[in-house]
């Protein structure tokens, strides 16, 4: 508590007006990765739309999954988390497919990109402040070794009954902090049924919990109170220092300043009433203003307010003939552009999940991106990053 105190609390935000455009400074990933003060797969996600929406390549939906293709040799002035996916990717071939096979060359573009967000927010726009977690996880283990040694003063069957129970919730509780962080990246109705499984999940556990005190019980007498107590106090420890964790990063105050920035934007993009805009006197709705925010949009989880509101502009479009130039592939008419811009917050995010996810065994390891299409080795010249 001392430590959020110093160091964790957040500098106090400004007022939050409609932006309508994007800020300046930050791209569509850094503004999710600052506004969660983390990563995931769908910051890649928005940094691929943004590379696709500014001519450099084009996204095709195939069969199996998504093939991206190099459209530009040399791109200049990209975001440092936007060149790093370039130079992983189609640096020295001209096209990389993401379908449902693991592909190591992929999972490394992911770890580069995350990299090259963390050096571009950290410090300047957000301070993880990890080292003032060393106290608390240092005074969490004294309190569990005193717990455990206290128990040497009951009988043998209590201090081997804390041993099976310890074990249990060191080994359980990764998993529910992997449930908690997914849900951090998922919908709404997502976040419900993840929750209610992780509720029925720790239902399950909490069962067979208590059920192994009992089986231990059988073999001889226990202080079952003091085993219950030890096994609520690791608990609640681990849970305490996995959310003091998340509590303590904290923006700097340029960092704030971005954010009340992005939270305007995000705020222009959600709204889908036609008065509420005329208010905000919001700029003109053509399809460069669609196509500029649409990766921001991705990022900011408001890909459907966003194409929703264009669905009319986009039907018009459509019938005169208009194909956007950064995707093909799939059915592009007029009323599968809302459902194309979900598919591509939504499908590809998938899909960069599935094809970035070590299989089991370690059978398979190469990569299944690929392919370059004539043009020999792309692009002369040194090695990137």
């Amino acid at each position: 508590m001392v430590s959020w105190y110093l160091v964790g609390k957040d500098p106090e935000g400004g007022t939050i007006v409609p932006l309508f455009y994007s800020p300046t400074g930050i791209s569509p990933a850094a503004s999710r990765s600052l506004t969660k003060m983390g990563f995931d797969n769908k910051s890649f996600t928005a940094s691929v739309v943004n590379l696709a929406v500014k001519g450099i390549i084009k996204i095709e939906k195939i069969k199996d999954g998504y093939k991206l293709h190099k459209l530009v040799e040399n791109p200049a002035d990209l975001p440092m988390e936007e060149k790093s996916i370039f130079d992983k990717l189609l640096k020295h071939q001209n096209s990389f497919s993401i379908g449902d096979k693991y592909s190591s060359t992929l999972n490394k573009a992911l770890s580069n990109h995350k990299e090259s967000l963390i050096k571009e927010l950290s410090k300047t726009y957000f301070n993880t402040n990890q080292k003032w977690l060393i106290p608390g996880v240092l005074i969490s283990i004294v309190t569990i070794f005193v717990c455990f040694g206290a128990t040497l003063n009951y009988d043998e069957n209590t201090f081997i009954g804390l041993i099976p129970i310890g074990m249990i919730s060191i080994i359980f509780f990764p998993i529910l902090v992997a449930i908690f962080k997914k849900l951090s990246s998922l919908g709404s109705l997502s976040q419900a049924l993840t929750m209610l499984g992780g509720l029925a999940f720790l239902g399950f556990i909490g069962y067979n919990y208590f059920g192994i005190l009992d089986a231990i019980d059988l073999l001889g007498s226990i202080d079952v109170y003091v085993v219950y107590f030890f096994g609520i106090l690791l608990i609640s420890l681990l849970t305490l220092n996995f959310l003091f964790s998340y509590l303590i990063k904290a923006p700097t105050v340029s960092g704030r300043k971005l954010m009340d920035k992005v939270d305007g934007l995000k705020m222009y993009l959600n709204v889908a009433e036609k008065d509420r805009l005329e208010q905000m006197h919001a700029p003109d709705q053509t399809i460069e203003h669609f196509e500029k925010l649409l990766p921001y949009a991705i990022a900011l989880d408001q890909e459907k307010h966003w194409s929703d509101r264009f669905e009319t502009l986009l039907a018009s479009a459509s019938e005169g003939g208009y194909q956007p130039t950064w995707y093909t592939g799939g059915t592009i008419r007029a009323i599968t552009f809302s459902t194309l811009t979900r598919d591509i917050g939504r499908g590809f995010n998938s899909s960069v999940s599935s094809a970035s996810t070590p299989p089991q065994s370690s059978s398979s390891s190469g990569s299944s991106g690929g392919g370059s299409s004539g043009g020999g080795g792309g692009g002369g010249g040194g090695g990137g990053w």
